[in-house]
């Protein structure tokens, strides 16, 4: 199955794969211990990022009884899941995870130095309440509780170093 998933576009059933007469002993053991558990057929999704093959998500039982579309909710399923899946990891780098402004990004490096609202005014030539602003807009976008959880955030999303 996965060395038919690498080139495989599209999801395919088991069945198709142990139809192969040039299956090997290694693929065919596989197949035999899937049927062991009651898995004798199933879907097979491949998923296929922008370097090519990532992997595949597999759904087995006893039977398949899915037609054409529905077996295209399943792969649209698992492009979701496997693009979620990298999101939270943070794998996926090309798409920006936040949107913090320069300023706020700059506030909340300040506060990560550990200087307070007001030192933070005084370096940044802005008002204190602009400060709390610009740090209690970062903390929302960061979905943080407070500005240590921001500070946490950032850290934790490679936004300060």
């Amino acid at each position: 199955m996965v060395a038919k998933a690498r080139t495989a576009s599209r999801p395919f059933l088991w069945s198709s794969v142990a139809r192969d007469r040039n299956l090997t002993a290694a693929a065919q053991q596989v197949l035999s211990e899937a049927r062991d558990y009651g898995m004798y057929d199933g879907v097979c999704v491949p998923v296929h990022g922008l370097q090519g093959y990532q992997g595949m998500l597999i759904f087995g039982g006893p039977e398949v009884r899915l037609n054409e579309r529905e077996i295209s909710v399943l792969h649209l399923v698992g492009i979701y899941a496997s693009n979620k899946v990298r999101e939270l990891v943070g794998a996926n780098t090309n798409r920006p995870r936040h949107r913090l402004t320069p300023r706020e990004l700059e506030c909340l490096k300040w506060s990560d130095a550990g200087k307070t609202s007001w030192e933070i005014s005084q370096i940044l030539n802005i008002s204190q309440h602009t400060a709390d602003w610009y740090l209690a807009s970062a903390a929302r976008k960061l979905h943080a509780a407070n500005r240590t959880h921001a500070v946490a955030e950032g850290f934790r999303l490679g936004l300060i170093r």
